[in-house]
């Protein structure tokens, strides 16, 4: 379920309304558009997205997630968080935008989200090409369950040493301790 209510005089707008006329009211150029994720597991994707939208105002691009070429991404200039929009239903009609949540999104509860305007960063271009110089995988319970206490220490800074061979284990250090993970064994088929 999804609405778009005009901030300024609050009338509910259809979508056919909304993309012919961009300022519903005069001086109005700010439409919140009211959402209701019914999916639990799409409700958790949007929560980790949220994780990653940034906090400052100065950046208010960055404070949103954007829908864009079948990807749903927030990034905060530390952080990027990525998923295909098919995890994301309710989100889709927003291709092409960048969409601030004003609350956290659960399962079944109406939120408000705000269209920012500007020009999201093209994050495509950050990522490393060519070839790895190691892959590593990790389950990833086991890896969360090794960081999770780092994330109290006082400096929230976690090293992950990788040694030679194929089934070393990842040594995970912080300021308050340490761990091994154990890696998964990838069949060339599963390597991304």
């Amino acid at each position: 379920m999804t609405e778009n209510v005009c901030l300024k005089c609050n009338s509910v707008l259809s979508q056919q309304e909304l993309e012919n006329n961009k300022n519903h009211c005069d001086d109005c150029n700010t439409v919140t558009h009211i959402l209701k994720v019914e999916d639990k597991e799409e409700a958790g994707i949007i929560q980790w997205l949220q994780l990653a939208t940034s906090k400052d105002e100065a950046r208010p691009v960055l404070m949103g997630i954007q829908v864009k070429n079948g990807k749903t991404a927030s990034c905060d200039g530390f952080r990027l968080h990525l998923t295909n929009t098919n995890n994301t239903p309710t989100l889709e009609r927003f291709k092409g935008k960048i969409l601030q949540f004003l609350s956290k999104v659960t399962k079944n509860k109406l939120i408000e989200g705000v269209e920012v305007k500007g020009n999201y960063p093209e994050y495509e271009q950050i990522f490393p090409v060519g070839e790895p110089s190691a892959i590593v995988a990790l389950n990833a319970k086991y890896l969360s369950d090794a960081i999770s206490f780092a994330a109290k220490s006082r400096d929230n800074k976690v090293v992950m040493k990788i040694y030679p061979g194929e089934m070393s284990p990842v040594r995970i250090k912080f300021d308050n301790g340490e761990a091994l993970v154990m890696p998964i064994y990838l069949s060339e088929d599963d390597k991304l």
